[in-house]
């Protein structure tokens, strides 16, 4: 499942990866608009899960109603900072932490800002390797 610049202001990510992920079997997303709670819900509970956008997505989903879940998806977080993690005296916060407590059994963000040209052409060959070379 795949949630594709959900604030409508990263058109060069948009156009970068809309056809692409349309031509990829059995995939299904959102595109150019905030997901809806289901939709967010669902693309969790998939086997993947990719958030191409700013940030983690956590101004649609956050917090408690992800640890409650039980997700099951590989979480890619491609926008800035996504997959940072929060020191505090009782251990780690973030939304990275939040989608490992729903059942996540992996979760790849990046831990600082990035253009959004360096994130497309990381995260298109990341896919492209993780998804195509195996066939």
């Amino acid at each position: 499942f795949y949630i594709l610049n959900p604030t409508q202001n990263l058109p060069s990510t948009q156009a970068c990866f809309e056809g692409w992920l349309a031509e990829q079997e059995g995939w299904k997303g959102v595109a150019a608009k905030p997901p809806s709670l289901p939709e967010y819900q669902a693309g969790l509970k998939s086997d993947m899960f990719l958030y191409l956008g700013h940030g983690s997505g956590k101004e649609f989903l956050a917090g408690k109603p992800i640890q409650e879940l039980e997700s099951r998806a590989v979480a890619l977080l491609m926008g800035c900072s996504s997959g940072k993690i929060k020191q505090t005296p009782v251990g780690g916060t973030g939304t990275p932490v939040e989608y490992m407590l729903s059942g996540c059994p992996a979760v790849l963000g990046y831990l600082w800002n990035i253009t959004d040209r360096d994130c497309d052409r990381f995260s298109k060959k990341l896919l492209e390797l993780w998804l195509t070379e195996g066939k």
